[in-house]
């Protein structure tokens, strides 16, 4: 038990150091850059995914419980923050994955209330 309480302990830090270094790496100007990029990216993840999700779910689906509203809203949040470090661990765009995160929980102030009325 001493053991598993300190892998949770240490686990636990998982979260504040990727955000602190994907804060480090994030530079407003390749935001501006990236942003049709962005945008199409988010446009795929936050909305026509989402919207597939809903067809599928009204399609196969008589009674919406609360199961599948909560799986249609978490198709619709923005990219995790583990995405820029996969990026930067396997040698892809980092600046395009920092500008994804970046501007998606942006858009996901209005995305998600947006798509919640959909049920």
């Amino acid at each position: 038990e001493l053991v598993l309480t300190g892998l949770g302990k240490l686990a636990a830090t998982l979260v504040p150091i990727v955000t602190i270094a994907v804060g480090m790496k994030m530079d407003m100007r390749t935001i501006g850059a990236n942003f049709k990029a962005t945008s199409v990216i988010l446009a795929v993840k936050m909305v026509i995914v989402p919207l597939v999700v809903l067809v599928v779910i009204k399609l196969f689906v008589t009674d919406m419980s609360p199961a599948f509203a909560v799986a249609f809203i978490e198709s619709s949040m923005p990219p995790m923050t583990m995405i820029a470090v996969f990026a930067m661990r396997y040698g892809l765009d980092t600046d395009l994955a920092i500008s994804a995160i970046a501007l998606g929980v942006v858009a996901s102030l209005a995305v998600v209330p947006a798509l919640y009325f959909l049920l």
